[in-house]
């Protein structure tokens, strides 16, 4: 019935988001494998329970499908299935039309197999965080890994954003994505990536090659602030 409200008769570009949601369940581990979905203990509250899926609108938080994730069922080919068969389609195996639509979420959905095997394939567009991985321009950490040729971005030091464009291909078809790191300055990294603003992105990064210079923000004194600096 959601589907029918929100996502039937719609055109043109579209933006959706996705996120989990925790159902508690009064149950307990022998209880557990008399059902098909998985349970986890929720570290915040220590309380066991479902996680459900929500796909909806990004601006008016309209939901289109709800699903409750399988036991022994990986997250991408969960992803799969509610975007193939359940919100946009009918076959799990049979990517729909996808191309005027956004999608954004966080890591624990957009990883490389979701890029290759899923959203390559429907030809949508994303914004979302993403997982460490092979696949990225850089590895993060202390020290690269012998025989590892890409580039070393450190956890430690000053707020910095850099970004490069990274292409996913599968026969005839591409994803051309902006991918960035983000380094807060409190030895954390964030890792982002957007098919839908990598022409403003790299259009950017373009202009302060050509300049050979960064941006730079300077905060008021006594801020205890680092100076954040953005490369690209």
């Amino acid at each position: 019935m959601c589907r029918n409200l929100v996502v039937v008769g719609r055109s043109g570009r579209q933006l959706y988001t996705i996120d989990d949601d925790k159902i508690h369940c009064e149950t307990s581990k022998p209880k557990n494998h008399n059902v098909n979905v998985k349970i986890v203990k929720h570290a915040a509250d220590n309380r066991l329970g479902m996680i459900c899926d929500a796909l909806m609108t990004t601006t008016t938080m309209m939901i289109v499908s709800l699903q409750v994730q399988i036991k022994a069922r990986k997250q991408h080919d969960n992803l799969r299935n509610q975007l193939y068969a359940v919100s946009f389609g009918s076959d799990p195996y049979s990517p729909p039309d996808l191309a005027e639509i956004e999608f954004h979420g966080d890591r624990g959905y957009f990883s490389e197999n979701s890029f290759l095997a899923i959203l390559l394939l429907c030809g949508c567009m994303l914004s979302c965080t993403c997982p460490k991985g092979n696949w990225l321009w850089c590895f993060i950490g202390k020290s690269l890994p012998e025989g590892d040729k890409r580039v070393l971005f450190k956890e430690q030091g000053m707020m910095l954003y850099e970004v490069r464009e990274k292409k996913f291909t599968s026969g005839s078809q591409e994803l051309t994505m902006a991918v960035g790191v983000f380094r807060t300055g409190t030895d954390k990294v964030v890792i982002g990536a957007s098919s839908a603003t990598i022409i403003s992105t790299l259009t950017l990064r373009s202009c302060l090659q050509l300049n050979k210079s960064c941006l730079q923000f300077r905060p008021e004194r006594g801020t205890g602030m680092t100076n954040p600096c953005i490369c690209i």
